[in-house]
């Protein structure tokens, strides 16, 4: 089997070949990174060797305690270092798969799919998103059963983003957990921090909504197209406006 920078595997006995390869030299030269992605992506479809052989790779980088330690700190909400090679080199990992994801035919639906579940934190076989879709990091991602994103689902997930099931994302919607500071001199130090996004069951998000850090948005529940949603939203309302409103309640 042929190894190369492109790679797009839908099978996770190839996933997982080529991604021991990467790891242990034998095509182009040694590459953690594009090792870690391939095995994960295999994992995710199954495939135990995959998993023991990452379990591996883990244990030995347990030492490195600045990477897991500006990781942590990420995902938790303190204050890190978004410069940092570590999260660089994870950002970049993740553009490479999302190039892949977007360049694939709209037809492929399996691949899509299967792809997709290598990428996100979580998802399953109904998980469909339009092409182009982008992200940070992907595995910050938990979506819920039957969920559809529209064209441009944009989602900055440095911080988790979880979303319930049967939620609409209409096109050109954008959620954001990085939080960046006011004062210019402090953002330009590159520190930042992160809070989480959470989506309750049956939510529909209309076009070109935008979703700030910290956001809660409730179950049974409809954010207009447009909408700057800067709070939380409760349960079994329609939301609209910038910055967002509770407009109608919906009574059972």
């Amino acid at each position: 089997m042929d190894c190369n920078n492109d790679y797009i595997f839908s099978d996770a006995e190839a996933m997982f070949s080529v991604g021991k390869r990467f790891l242990e030299g034998d095509c182009l030269e040694k590459d953690l990174v594009k090792a870690k992605d391939l095995l994960s992506r295999a994992a995710a479809l199954g495939h135990p060797r995959a998993q023991e052989l990452l379990l591996t790779i883990d244990k030995s980088d347990e030492g490195d305690a600045p990477d897991s330690i500006v990781w942590e700190d990420m995902v938790s909400g303190r204050v890190y270092d978004a410069a940092h090679p570590f999260l660089l080199e994870k950002l970049n990992a993740t553009k490479d798969r999302i190039w892949e994801y977007n360049k694939l035919r709209p037809s492929m639906l399996k691949e899509r799919n299967e792809l997709l579940r290598g990428l996100l934190g979580k998802s399953d076989e109904d998980t469909f998103i339009n092409q182009p879709f982008y992200c940070d990091y992907g595995c910050n991602i938990f979506v819920g059963r039957r969920f559809f994103a529209n064209f441009n689902f944009t989602v900055l997930d440095e911080a988790p983003v979880t979303v319930g099931d049967d939620c609409f994302i209409g096109p050109n919607v954008s959620i954001y957990t990085a939080c960046h500071s006011t004062d210019p001199v402090e953002r330009n130090s590159r520190r930042e921090w992160a809070k989480p996004v959470t989506l309750g069951d049956n939510v529909w998000i209309g076009g070109s909504v935008t979703i700030l850090p910290g956001v809660t948005i409730g179950s049974n529940v409809t954010i207009g197209a447009g909408s700057v949603v800067v709070k939380d939203i409760p349960d079994g309302c329609v939301a609209v406006g910038n910055p967002c409103k509770v407009v109608k309640c919906l009574l059972r």
